[in-house]
């Protein structure tokens, strides 16, 4: 079966609603990510085994959880070095390179900006669990 259907399906939604409700568990979230990513960038100097870790979370959270948002977005393009939200064209290099494949990703997938990544995830579906999982900033859990 599609692990990713079984983590949808509406059994799974409200178990694990149940679970959040009795305070067993939180579940990972936007938030949980972008915290993972700005610690990597705050921990980890440039290097290939910082790209790989980054984009192993990054890959975690768009494409196995779909929780991408904006912060997880920011955070990821802060590792690459780039401003907040500078809408480039995409063809310039990440400032700080994290070795070839990193900076390739980085230039291809994000390097255009926030507001066009998104468009790309939610196009392939990487928000599918965004407003199950989201973290909202009145919520003081974290």
């Amino acid at each position: 079966k599609d692990s990713t259907k079984n983590a949808t399906s509406r059994s799974a939604v409200k178990r694990q609603a149940k679970l959040v409700a009795e305070g067993a568990l939180t579940g990972r979230n936007s938030a949980t990510y972008a915290y993972l990513l700005q610690t990597v960038s705050n921990c980890i100097p440039p290097s290939l085994s910082r790209g790989n870790i980054a984009f192993g979370l990054y890959h975690k959270a768009c494409d196995q959880e779909g929780v991408i948002d904006e912060n997880v977005i920011k955070a990821m393009r802060s590792i690459g070095g780039y401003e907040e939200d500078n809408n480039d064209d995409g063809t310039s290099a990440p400032p700080v390179s994290n070795g070839p494949i990193f900076d390739n990703f980085l230039q291809t997938e994000l390097g255009a900006g926030v507001s066009s990544a998104l468009e790309k995830g939610r196009s392939l579906r990487q928000d599918r669990n965004y407003k199950l999982r989201r973290h909202l900033d009145w919520d003081g859990s974290y």
